[in-house]
């Protein structure tokens, strides 16, 4: 384990690369909004495609992704009775992408992913159920309730991902390291369920914004609800980032990692199809909720093999958003002492970390 002093100085050697690799990722994005043709929600997602300072502030939230959720991870893998806490980190992870978001997009963009606030613009309805204390609060400072507001519904959204993805490092880290013997992970497992539980109390029933929710299939196959399977779908997004952070430190061979990786993926593209809408009406067209979120041109149907590629794509890149920031966050993978043994030939061949 390194010391602190050790910790904060290799952070401090590697600030500037990754202020500037987080400025070029926001200013592509950035510019990629202004070609002719791009589509609508990145068109408007920065004012008049951003400026240097949003452009910094979207990159970190993209770095943020896989340095977040490694953060949460490394904290599980040095202190076990963190898991105890991991509720608190997902909200910290959170909370801290929520203010990188804030200050790199517009206000409009953030309203079409969360909603609009109620607490403020509905005739105080909502705000009359609310404590005296907080209706007086929300009265004095409006503004700041509107982003309490919105940033208890992101966490709702993003949280998920740090929770899923620190919940893949873990257990992958463990069982390569130690194989059979790798330590418990039910008490991790379980509490995942219970926060993932938690955001889809925000996110579904009680979203204020149809954005998300007319995406979710109100049908789904074997009775098991949609949420389920987007979380799944979402998990095994998070085993493969998991495979190719672990294929970067060297805790599997990277064709391992290729060949896991390229059988999570019928069963992840399954999970999405199940979750997520088929069919969704808006603009006065009817695409799937896959086209919905990522096509730039609505107007047409989507092929069977447009939608198996376009989830391919959403595999790919969330591998190549999230790894270098777990790597980043966890350059090696050596579990806590005395929690299941001493470390040794893991089950897939590779010895450990």
């Amino acid at each position: 384990m390194l010391s602190f002093g050790r910790a904060w100085r290799r952070w401090l050697r590697l600030g500037l690369p990754l202020i500037v690799v987080a400025f070029l990722l926001g200013a592509m994005v950035g510019l990629l909004g202004r070609l002719p043709g791009a589509p609508g929600n990145l068109r408007e997602l920065m004012w008049r495609g951003g400026n240097p300072l949003n452009w910094l502030m979207f990159g970190l939230w993209i770095c943020w992704l896989g340095i977040g959720s490694g953060l949460m991870a490394l904290s599980m893998r040095r202190w076990p009775a963190a898991v105890l806490l991991s509720p608190l980190l997902a909200v910290a992870v959170s909370v801290t992408s929520f203010a990188f978001l804030c200050l790199s997009v517009t206000p409009e963009s953030l309203h079409d992913i969360l909603g609009v606030p109620v607490w403020t613009q509905s005739g105080w309805q909502v705000a009359q159920t609310l404590p005296p204390a907080a209706q007086q609060a929300i009265a004095l400072h409006p503004r700041l309730a509107d982003y309490v507001e919105m940033g208890g519904r992101y966490i709702g959204i993003y949280a998920p991902i740090p929770i899923l993805v620190s919940l893949a490092v873990v257990l992958l880290g463990n069982y390569v390291a130690y194989g059979r013997r790798a330590p418990g992970g039910l008490p991790l497992l379980a509490i995942s369920i219970g926060m993932l539980w938690l955001c889809k109390l925000i996110v579904v029933d009680h979203a204020v914004t149809s954005n998300v929710v007319e995406l979710i299939a109100q049908r789904s196959a074997f009775g098991i609800p949609a949420m389920v399977w987007l979380y799944l779908a979402l998990f095994l997004l998070a085993v493969g980032a998991a495979l190719t952070w672990g294929s970067m430190i060297g805790l599997l061979s990277p064709l391992l990692a290729l060949f896991l990786s390229l059988l999570l993926f019928p069963v992840g593209f399954l999970a999405a199809t199940q979750g997520l809408e088929g069919a969704v009406e808006k603009y006065g067209h009817r695409f799937s909720a896959l086209q919905f979120l990522l096509a730039g041109d609505r107007a047409g149907d989507w092929s069977v093999a447009a939608t198996i590629a376009a989830w391919a794509g959403i595999q790919i890149v969330f591998c190549l958003l999230l790894a270098p920031g777990l790597r980043l966050a966890i350059p090696g993978w050596r579990p806590a002492a005395g929690a299941a043994g001493p470390p040794g030939q893991g089950s897939v061949g590779v010895p450990a970390a």
